[in-house]
């Protein structure tokens, strides 16, 4: 019968449980640091378009539930959107990480530019976005290429690295021999060389004599 020193640690789960994290949390942090660069060049007058506003919008919410619903919207695009990268990494294999990412990054550039600035333009004329948010001034795009690249990025690092975690896979562990060391390295403490010690009356009578 097996003890309790030679089972798998609590935390190995099978791999799917590291797939479904790896994806929720990469599409998480992703989505936020696509947000964080939209927002920031809005806020900085490059292009007038609130993205965050605008998906709140898009999805029929009104007053001050726009901006707490734009932004838990694009949390959920951005978990689903981890989830089609996740597809595409397994169809590319061993393919480099600026490789891997880049589709992602076009997809959501377009999703942004052909779907969503047009529609968000004939359902609220209010808000200044056309194609690829034309009307909300020159730098939207450059804005919105980098924003879609840090999120492909965040997305693809941040899921492979939990996805590979080198904790996620069981480890032997031998409770009795990690207790041995650590008594015989507290007695090698407790307990100097009796060599040092007698040594040290003759080296005093040397210096004396000398």
């Amino acid at each position: 019968m097996s003890s309790a020193a030679d089972r798998a640690p609590a935390f190995a789960h099978p791999r799917w449980v590291r797939e479904v994290l790896a994806v929720i949390l990469g599409g998480l942090i992703g989505a936020l640091c696509f947000l964080i660069v939209a927002q920031e060049g809005f806020k900085k007058g490059y292009f007038d378009l609130d993205t965050n506003a605008g998906v709140g919008l898009s999805i029929g919410a009104v007053a001050e539930d726009v901006p707490r619903r734009g932004f838990l919207a694009v949390l959920a695009i951005g978990i689903g959107l981890a989830v089609v990268q996740r597809g595409v990494c397994a169809a590319m294999g061993g393919r480099p990480l600026m490789v891997r990412m880049l589709p992602l990054a076009v997809l959501v550039l377009l999703l942004w530019g052909l779907v969503f600035c047009p529609l968000l333009d004939r359902n609220h004329p209010q808000v200044e976005a056309g194609l690829f948010g034309s009307d909300a001034g020159g730098g939207a795009v450059p804005v919105m290429a980098v924003a879609t690249l840090v999120f492909a990025l965040v997305v693809e690092r941040v899921s492979g690295f939990v996805r590979d975690l080198a904790w996620w896979e069981p480890k032997h562990l031998d409770l009795r021999e990690s207790l041995e060391e650590i008594f015989i390295e507290n007695d090698g403490a407790n307990h100097p060389s009796l060599e040092l010690a007698e040594k040290g009356p003759d080296d005093r009578g040397e210096r004396a004599r000398g």
